[in-house]
């Protein structure tokens, strides 16, 4: 089952200001006839995969419980990857993490995984109540704290 992340008001503002501020970045850059090539090669070469980068983040960050084959997903843009269901130690709930995996879009508390030894993911999913009861029916031995 799919989860895709959270993306509130503050978030959307965040990213859709952040694109905007590198549009009009390249809009002047292209404006700009005092040195066409450096800034035809700037606003191509640098800011349009920034541009693009983000509009793949914010369009494909998900998680995913595939129960057949007990793998936890998850994918961000370029950053994708998986976890064993039974190696998941605990699941921290409303928390923000200042280092490590972050996979999330919002800037709302989020869960934490714990995971193999020393391991960690923070993840913003929409659903957080339905994400954790469908980790604790494959893996009883998850601890979830609140």
């Amino acid at each position: 089952m799919k989860f895709y992340s959270k993306f509130d008001k503050y978030s959307a503002l965040f990213w859709f200001g952040m694109i905007s501020f590198l549009l009009l970045i390249m809009y002047l850059m292209l404006t700009d006839n005092t040195n066409e090539f450096v800034s035809q090669v700037i606003s191509f070469g640098i800011v349009l995969p920034i541009i693009l980068l983000f509009a793949w983040v914010i369009s494909s960050t998900y998680y995913e419980v595939k129960s057949d084959q007990n793998e936890f997903k998850y994918r961000s843009g370029p950053i994708r990857g998986k976890i064993s269901i039974k190696d998941i130690k605990k699941v921290k709930l409303n928390t923000r993490v200042w280092s490590g995996l972050k996979l999330g879009l919002s800037f709302k508390k989020g869960m934490t995984l714990y995971y193999n030894k020393y391991d960690e993911i923070y993840i913003t999913p929409k659903q957080s109540d339905d994400l954790c009861r469908m980790l604790k029916e494959l893996n009883s031995e998850i601890k979830i704290i609140s």
